[in-house]
C-alpha cells in the first residue's frame, strides 16, 4: 500500500502524478478525520495521457466531519497514462485527510 497524500484538511495538497501500467487495477482509499469549519471540501481525481492535458474524472465533495468508520474505496482501471488526486479544503479549517493507494 502506497500513501499518495497525508496532511492538514485545512490546506489544499496535490498528489505527485503516478503511471498507471497497462491492464491493471488501482484501489485509492479516501480518508478524513475530525474535520472542522464549512464542510464543503473536495478531492478530485485527474486523468491524463501526458501529465499536461488534464480530465477530471471524478470529483468527491466531503459533507462529514469523519469517514474513518467508513472509508471512500474508488476503483481505477483505464487505459490513461497517469493519475493524480487533488484536495480542496473549501471552508475546512482543521482535521486530517490521507489517501492511499493499492495497485493489482
Amino acid at each position: 500500500m502506497k500513501t499518495l497524500l497525508t496532511g492538514s484538511a485545512a490546506s489544499p495538497h496535490s498528489a505527485e502524478w503516478q503511471s498507471i501500467k497497462p491492464k491493471r487495477k488501482i484501489a485509492l482509499q479516501l480518508c478524513w478525520t475530525a474535520l472542522t469549519g464549512t464542510l464543503n471540501a473536495t478531492i478530485e481525481l485527474h486523468l491524463s495521457l501526458d501529465r499536461s492535458e488534464v480530465t477530471i474524472a471524478h470529483t468527491v465533495t466531503i459533507t462529514t466531519a469523519t469517514n474513518a468508520a467508513d472509508r471512500l474505496l474508488l476503483e481505477l482501471e483505464t487505459a490513461s497514462g497517469f493519475y493524480r488526486l487533488v484536495y480542496a479544503p473549501g471552508g475546512v479549517t482543521g482535521g486530517t485527510i490521507k489517501i492511499l493507494s493499492e495497485e493489482e
